[in-house]
Order: C-alpha cells, then sequence, then structure tokens
C-alpha cells in the first residue's frame, strides 16, 4: 500500500482533483498502478521542488482519467493518465519562471517541462518507466 502521507505538501486529493470531472458527475479515481506512479512523481519532483522554491505550489491539474483526459484536450498519451504529471503554478507568471530557472538549475530529475502560455502554468512530470528525458518545451494556447 502506498502512503501518501509521507508527502510533505501534497495531497491525493489535490493531485486528483478535478472541476470539470466534478461538474460532470465523472470520478476521477486512479488505479493502483496510477497511485504508484504519482507517489514517485510527488516524492522525487514535486516534493524536492517545493522544498527548494521555499513557497506554496499548487497543482491544476495532476491525474485524469482517460475520458478526463479526452475532455480536456490532453494529448492522447498524456502522462497525467498514468499519474506521472502535473500542472503546477505559484499563481504568478513571473514566480513560475523562476520556479522553471530553479528546476532546469538543480540537480532533480524530471521526465518533461513545458511551458505554457509564457508561464501561465508549468506542466512538469517524472517517470521510472525509463529513463527521464529531461525534455523542455514551450506550448502556447488559444
Amino acid at each position: 500500500m502506498i502512503d501518501t502521507g509521507k508527502w510533505k505538501y501534497f495531497s491525493i486529493s489535490e493531485m486528483t482533483h478535478s472541476n470539470i470531472a466534478r461538474a460532470r458527475g465523472w470520478k476521477n479515481e486512479p488505479g493502483y498502478g496510477d497511485i504508484e506512479r504519482m507517489d514517485l512523481l510527488v516524492r522525487k519532483l514535486l516534493d524536492p521542488l517545493r522544498e527548494l522554491y521555499g513557497s506554496a505550489i499548487y497543482v491544476s491539474s495532476g491525474y485524469r482519467t482517460p475520458r478526463l483526459n479526452m475532455e480536456v484536450g490532453g494529448a492522447s498519451g498524456s502522462q497525467h493518465m498514468l499519474g506521472e504529471a502535473a500542472d503546477i503554478s505559484t499563481g504568478r507568471r513571473g514566480e513560475n519562471a523562476r520556479l522553471y530557472d530553479m528546476l532546469l538549475n538543480s540537480k532533480l530529475l524530471y521526465d518533461q517541462v513545458i511551458i505554457y502560455n509564457c508561464y501561465e502554468w508549468l506542466h512538469v512530470s517524472y517517470t521510472e518507466r525509463r529513463v527521464n528525458r529531461m525534455q523542455v518545451m514551450i506550448k502556447y494556447q488559444k
């Protein structure tokens, strides 16, 4: 059994919350494997990044069921559906840029960091299914 109580700064409810799923009456519940991967994401990347940053980091989207992922326009192979990704923000673009710089200058492993809409939020992911790619991307949404 995964003990998410060992997570220092994040909770399972935060990592699975979805306003869209709630509004549609859908459950956004991860399976055991998804929770294992989410545990790795939090312990290996999110908690250490929060510790490094020294202030709150908010998760706007963590785990997503395939149905929810499709509804929000997520990529067909999105790591959100595996519990390996989270969209995060400090609440301010300038601080998100600072958080991004801290991550890139740290020794933390990550699979992807995607900057959305000039630092409106960051997508971060971590995996142990393969070697983390340390990939950085910039995306704009209309």
